[in-house]
């Protein structure tokens, strides 16, 4: 009788189902908020004289994460959105949870350059393979982070705190600011069509679309002043204590520049171009987008046309006055099947048959 009855009982724990936690349904955030309350809660050491051969090393919090990947710190910064989103449901403005929102994902990601491991010198993969599939055989960990700034099902604050943080000078300095710009410039084709296509697309986020816009202009500009600044006689006038803006390279003859210096103007010139194009239907006649977004793509169109040698400014007055392009397909998509149809085939796509005149059988 005993022993039946723990078998009963056995059985029905077994049969219980274990309810869901915030443990189990957000493992990777709560892994990384444990190793943070672990740190935060660690005692300050004391200060020693002469005891330094005796003291343990001091330790440091980024060694707490050590043994992760940057997948999994991205995927905390998921769940960490996530957790911040419920609060929603508790009447919080959205202001407010998009701080919380803010604050969970700089708690994921604050130390992830000390785990990103990226060979920058490797040939990069083609940008129609990264846009077609999320796993793709990697050179680094910085396909993740690309996938996460594409991705439209992620979360808008996750997508555009990585994308402020992929050119220095538009968040506040951090190791994301000084690492993310560095390792995205070993894959700027990828880089750039990605900024195309968010700052592109036509269901994107307005906001995500403004910081696409900023963040791609803010890329090319940087080096196509670097190439500027790097001319003999503008290094020389710079030197002399003379100021000299890269806006005065409209007209490259009139400052003396070199070949190779032109030439270099040129190509982010032309990168601009490739740009506008994309971004030129916001504008277009009979364009339904954000007036915000509206706003921004005019300004930037204009200020191509002003400042930047190199564009295409009878195009860039074309796309001003809504004549937009045809959009482009940044998504290659694999050609569709030919569908059955019940018509019976013309004569032109029948087999000719030539009949024996002996009356035997049809040769082929």
């Amino acid at each position: 009788m005993l022993l039946n009855t723990c078998f009963v009982i056995v059985a029905f724990l077994a049969a219980e189902p274990i309810a869901p936690t915030a443990r189990t349904r957000y493992p990777y955030w709560q892994m990384v908020e444990d190793v943070v309350k672990q740190i935060e809660s660690q005692p300050a050491r004391p200060l020693s004289i002469n005891d330094a051969l005796r003291t343990p090393g001091q330790e440091y919090p980024f060694e707490s994460f050590r043994h992760l990947r940057t997948i999994d710190l991205l995927r905390a910064a998921r769940e960490g959105a996530e957790v911040a989103r419920q609060q929603e449901a508790l009447g919080k403005s959205q202001a407010e949870v998009d701080q919380l929102v803010l604050k969970n994902i700089v708690t994921a990601l604050e130390y992830m350059p000390l785990i990103i491991k990226e060979n920058v010198d490797s040939t990069p993969a083609p940008s129609s393979a990264l846009h077609a599939n999320d796993s793709l055989p990697s050179k680094g960990d910085m396909d993740d982070v690309l996938i996460v700034i594409k991705d439209r099902n992620d979360d808008p604050v996750l997508r555009r705190f990585l994308l402020e943080r992929s050119v220095p000078g538009l968040a506040q300095p951090s190791l994301l600011t000084i690492s993310l710009p560095m390792y995205f410039k070993s894959r700027d084709m990828e880089f750039r069509d990605i900024l195309c296509a968010v700052a592109s697309h036509p269901g994107e986020d307005p906001v995500l679309q403004i910081c696409a816009i900023d963040v791609f202009m803010k890329y090319v500009l940087d080096q196509y002043e670097a190439v500027f600044k790097s001319d003999p006689k503008i290094k020389a006038l710079l030197e002399s204590g003379q100021s000299v803006s890269y806006t005065s390279a409209t007209d490259p003859d009139s400052l003396g520049l070199s070949s190779e210096t032109v030439t270099g103007l040129r190509r982010f010139g032309s990168r601009m171009n490739e740009f506008a194009e994309f971004i030129a239907g916001h504008i277009g006649e009979g364009s339904i987008r954000d007036e915000r977004v509206k706003a921004r793509t005019k300004e930037t169109l204009e200020f191509m046309r002003d400042t930047v040698f190199g564009v295409d400014k009878t195009a860039l007055a074309e796309y001003l006055a809504g004549n937009a392009p045809e959009p482009k397909n940044m998504f290659p998509m694999a050609p569709l099947p030919t569908e059955p149809t019940l018509e019976a085939p013309s004569q032109d796509k029948l087999i000719p048959v030539e009949l024996p005149a002996d009356g035997g059988p049809p040769k082929f």
